[in-house]
């Protein structure tokens, strides 16, 4: 089932209330279905929202009376505009519209007001219907949200025939502007049994996808889910990490991506971190799916069967599919009709086996057709046969094989961009004297567009962004724009596509010079280790080929071990290219001594430099205080067998050191012994009350007193999991483990493998688990290496401030009980926007305001924050759990008033300094900055949840146990606590001692730091930004 493919052979059904005149249309589709499987979830999206077949037909029918009540005659076309998450009130509307006897207009509202606006008038559409969120659309007859829709009056009697029209879809085309599709109900439905004896994937529970609202290949899916066996979950957007996330919460059998997505599952090693062993078919769509992708996918996902299918907006349901074949990894496939695929020359005749020409395909369904575009339709549409716009040729057996684009159309991701729709674009600007738009090879995506611009005056790359975005789509934005003083035409006056692009390259994997030299062929090889893929060439980028931060560490920790240096992870960001790392290495080696080579540090305790820290504050005072646990909980809504879930817990003790560990103190110190068995506590509960409301509150309290009970941390154990059943299906889980052998990355490991191995003892499999990192290694590899780094540490921290010492407001305080005050910094994008603008990261761009802002409250001159960082420097760390995370000290001078991008570059350049020195004893140095400025930073990319088992985040009181005495007066300032929440958005969160700190003065405290960051993001040059005790940074009424 892909794009434009259906998925069985066509049938025949008649409603009484919606005539049918003949067989096949899409609301005797969904009636059919409704009558046999009423209750059965047709579409379910990933935040959990659902639609059934009954409700789908009610709804629908209730829509279809509202517009019938609004005048909608039949054949009348309807615009459809939806956000992403609105699918299930856009598949109401959809069928509604058809029910009424209306012409559907899908149109996702990723393609921009001015684009929709302008393709509903072109479709003359008599009304539009826009979801419950983003803007209203600008459109020609009536408008109606779909709530106002809403009219019972039961099954809706309107004729609608096979050969009726049905929908109108829009692609960009060759002349770059966009192309209206039209299909007949018979085109949609061709294939499609309303009854069949075995519905199509049969073998899954739940398929998966994340097409584009309003695509091919979305439509394709949303037709198909009337038929198909099982229940249709559809991601808003893809991000591959979620996606995985996705398809491990649900069990997914079958999974349909275009090749982009493909690509970014395989480079960001989603099959490596997510459980996708329930996938048994992976089908992907829109383009060709690059032969080396296919290859990893095969290795990645041993169980699936992976097929590629080739078809278009205009030739659907004309398609090949082809299961993936080593042999012919790049053929697409052949046709089931032969002769339903020809290769043609310039003059339209056909060419033999072997010879390259232009595509057709046709099929026996009524073909599709341009709306409103006769002249181009003579081109593309031809006695059935459709023109594909690719060029291609047929091998000897007759599979077809694709060579090149046939046009300037740019397909980026699941969508198709016209490079001159962008460059009239362009051409509109008053400072634009000439431009051109290609696309330019884009490791995830395939291709992006990319624009060279001749100025004709004063303009930058963000002017024109800003002028494009009110007349593109989103994804029609360049990724790269670039200033020249000429552009590179022939003697011809054309402009020479193939030079421009070798100009406006990003960077990305592409046939540069092969590595030559031992130190890039060893830097290559490293590259390959952390980012996966094939050859890489010296002209590669790192982070175009899906390198992050953590993996820029992780590579400057394996080169320096590789080439016996201390590399900064700083490398890897000012020259992010292969040959530029290795010139760097070759000059730095002559004048390298020992740097890296590691020393004998015997006599340490033999615990980690963490574990040494909170131990060492847990016995500060008498009684000793409990640093007590980290946590996660989920709900399950599903039946959970306790008895399961104990055999799968003690796997997973048994699995990580960590978990069986005891702590005591010896004469050298704190030790830590690891035993063969130390087994972990199960607490299960039923709650009481008597509606489920009840039952859920109860429950509630139930787990958080569990997870607040003290461990005894000294015999154990350290792990202990909590299972209250509120109903029979309802559940709700948390795992809490004693902060001294965990950090925050373990919890996440953890709660993903007690969902693989509950979920392979429940089904009667013996649990499997690729070899884990264990702790020890880590904390060995860490001490080893401080030697190198003490005497780096213990120059940086000399002489530093142990304190923030004058705090106006802080209140005597011997006791430290949490409170915390929560925002979110809705400017996500601006945020993201201006971080670039400073060359560094969103999270460094808050932490230097909210030292601004704490500079102007106290007037200190100097501050140390504190941030922490996984500790796992190496790659194959990435598997171990224990308290390995380390806290980095970030020294930061503010007396002389810097501008903001001189203090975002300071803190930059710290925090890159002191991750290359992370493995260091922080118990050593962290005792002489008792009170640090802390601003942790996370990044969560999708909600917790049990794999194997329908489930979602359960939250936590934020704080739960956090109350203790202090060994003298509270000289702490309030947390700052920043995440990174699924879907990009960012929340902060100020931590702070309510016995210390009025409620108001940390709310005033958050009101600057937002007015810091809202002045950061609107400043367009860092370079001239305003001193940190400047005006345009300081409220009204703060003080310094």
């Amino acid at each position: 089932m892909t794009d434009g493919a259906h998925v069985s052979e066509s049938g025949t059904h008649t409603r009484t209330a919606t005539r049918t005149a003949g067989s096949g249309t899409v609301p005797a589709l969904l009636t059919a279905r409704a009558a046999v499987d009423p209750d059965r979830v047709a579409l379910q999206l990933a935040d959990g929202d659902r639609l059934t077949y009954r409700e789908w037909d009610r709804r629908s029918d209730a829509v279809a009376w509202g517009m019938r009540d609004r005048g909608l005659r039949n054949g009348d076309p309807v615009g459809l505009v939806f956000e992403a998450d609105g699918w299930i009130d856009y598949a109401v509307a959809y069928c509604g519209v058809q029910k009424a006897g209306g012409v559907a207009v899908p149109l996702g509202a990723h393609l921009g007001a001015a684009t929709i606006a302008e393709l509903l008038v072109r479709c003359g559409v008599a009304g539009t219907v826009h979801g419950r969120s983003g803007p209203v659309p600008a459109t020609p007859g009536w408008l109606a949200g779909i709530g106002e829709l809403d009219r019972n009056g039961g099954p809706i009697d309107v004729t609608v025939r096979t050969g009726d029209p049905a929908q109108i879809l829009h692609t960009s085309g060759t002349t770059g502007i966009p192309k209206g599709v039209a299909a007949t109900h018979a085109n949609l439905t061709y294939g499609l049994d309303p009854a069949p004896r075995r519905r199509p994937l049969a073998h899954s529970r739940h398929c998966l996808h994340a097409f584009a609202l309003g695509s091919n290949a979305a439509q394709t899916m949303l037709v198909n889910a009337l038929v198909a066996a099982p229940t249709t979950v559809i991601a808003p957007g893809f991000d591959a990490e979620e996606f995985g996330a996705l398809v491990e919460r649900y069990r997914i059998g079958s999974v349909f991506v275009v090749p982009s997505m493909a690509i970014e599952l395989v480079n960001r090693r989603i099959p490596e971190r997510h459980d996708l062993s329930s996938v048994l078919l992976l089908g992907s769509t829109a383009a060709a799916l690059p032969p080396a992708v296919a290859l990893a996918l095969t290795g990645a996902l041993p169980g699936a069967t992976l097929t590629n299918s080739y078809t278009s907006t205009e030739a659907a349901p004309a398609q090949l599919t082809m299961v993936f074949d080593p042999d012919r990894p790049g053929a697409l496939g052949r046709p089931e009709r032969p002769g339903d695929v020809r290769i043609t020359d310039e003059d339209g005749w056909h060419v033999r086996a072997g010879r390259t020409g232009a595509v057709w395909l046709r099929s026996a369904a009524p073909p599709r057709g341009y709306h409103d575009d006769l002249a181009a339709g003579t081109r593309v549409f031809a006695d059935g046969w459709v023109a594909m716009g690719d060029l291609g040729y047929q091998d000897a057996d007759g599979y077809l094989h694709l060579v090149d684009r046939a046009d300037d159309v740019v397909k980026s991701g699941a969508l198709a961009v016209s490079t001159l729709r962008v460059e009239a674009a362009l051409h509109e600007h008053p400072a634009v004297a000439e431009t051109a738009v290609v696309g330019v090879p884009h490791p995830v995506l395939g291709q992006v567009l990319a624009a060279a611009v001749v100025p004709a005056g004063d303009v930058t790359e963000a002017d024109l962004r800003a002028f494009l975005a009110d007349r593109l789509g989103r994804h029609e934005l360049p990724a790269r724009i670039r200033f020249t003083e000429s552009l590179p035409y022939n003697a011809a006056g054309k402009v020479v596509k193939g030079e421009l692009r070798a100009m406006l390259a990003l960077g990305a994997r592409r046939d540069g010079p092969v590595p030559e030299s031992p130190t890039e062929t060893t830097l290559a090889r490293l590259w390959t280790r952390l980012l996966g893929g094939g050859r890489v060439s010296t002209a590669d980028d790192f982070f175009a080929l899906g390198g992050d931060s953590m993996r820029a560490a992780q590579l400057a920790t394996l080169a320096g071990e590789a080439f016996g240096l201390s590399i900064p992870s700083a490398l890897v960001f000012d020259r992010p290219d292969l040959a530029g790392q290795a010139a760097w290495i070759d000059e730095a080696r002559p004048a390298a001594g020992t740097g890296m080579t590691p020393g004998d540090d015997r006599g340490e305790n033999p615990v980690g430099s963490l574990q040494e820290h909170l131990l060492n504050w847990m016995h500060e005072l008498e009684p000793p205080r409990d640093v007590g646990p980290m946590q996660v909980a989920v709900r399950i809504h599903e039946e959970v067998d306790a008895a399961v879930l104990a055999d799968a817990l003690d796997a997973l003790v048994r699995r990580h050191d960590a978990l069986r560990t005891r702590f005591g103190r010896g004469p050298d110190g704190w030790t830590a012994t690891v035993l063969d068995e130390l087994p972990p506590e199960l607490v299960t509960r039923t709650a009481t009350g008597t509606t489920a409301a009840d039952r859920r509150h109860e429950a509630a309290k139930l787990v958080s007193a569990e997870v607040a009970r003290s461990f005894d941390w000294k015999q154990g154990p350290l792990v202990r999991a909590v299972l209250v059943r509120v109903d029979a299906e309802d559940h709700i889980a948390a795992l809490a483990v004693h902060h001294l052998v965990v950090d925050g990355w373990s919890m996440g490991i953890l709660l993903r493998e007690l969902g693989l191995l509950y979920s392979a003892l429940r089904t009667g499999h013996a649990p499997w688990l690729p070899p884990a990192t264990q702790s020890g290694e880590v904390l060995d590899w860490n001490r080893r290496q401080w030697p190198r780094t003490r005497p780096l540490w213990r120059a940086e921290l000399d002489g530093a401030p142990p304190a923030v010492e004058r705090f106006p407001g802080r209140r005597p305080a011997r006791t430290y009980r949490a409170a915390s005050h929560l925002f979110h910094l809705d400017q996500a994008a601006e945020l993201r926007a201006a971080a670039e603008r400073y060359r560094t990261s969103p999270f460094v761009l808050v932490a230097a305001c909210w030292l601004a802002v704490l500079a102007r409250h106290t007037g200190e001159t100097e501050f140390v924050a504190l941030t922490p960082v996984t500790g796992r420097a190496r790659p194959e760390f990435e598997t171990a759990v224990g308290c390995l995370a380390q806290s980095l000290l970030v020294r930061v001078g503010v007396g002389d008033d810097p501008p903001l991008g001189l203090l975002v570059e300071r803190l930059r350049d710290g925090l890159l300094t002191a991750t290359d020195r992370q493995a260091y004893p922080f118990a050593e140095f962290g005792a002489g900055v008792p009170y640090p400025v802390e601003i942790p930073f996370s990044r969560w990319p999708g909600a917790p949840h049990f794999p194997g088992l329908i489930s979602e985040a359960f939250e936590l009181p934020h704080g739960l146990v956090w109350t203790w005495t202090l060994p003298g007066e509270d000289r702490g300032v309030p947390k700052l606590e920043l995440a990174e929440l699924a879907g990009g958005r960012i929340e902060g969160r100020l931590t702070y001692n309510r016995h210390a700190f009025a409620a108001g003065i940390v709310g005033r405290l958050a009101d600057d730091l937002m007015t810091a960051v809202a002045h950061a993001t609107a400043q367009d040059d860092p370079d001239r930004s305003e001193p940190t005790g400047g005006s345009p940074l300081t409220p009204a009424g703060s003080s310094r």
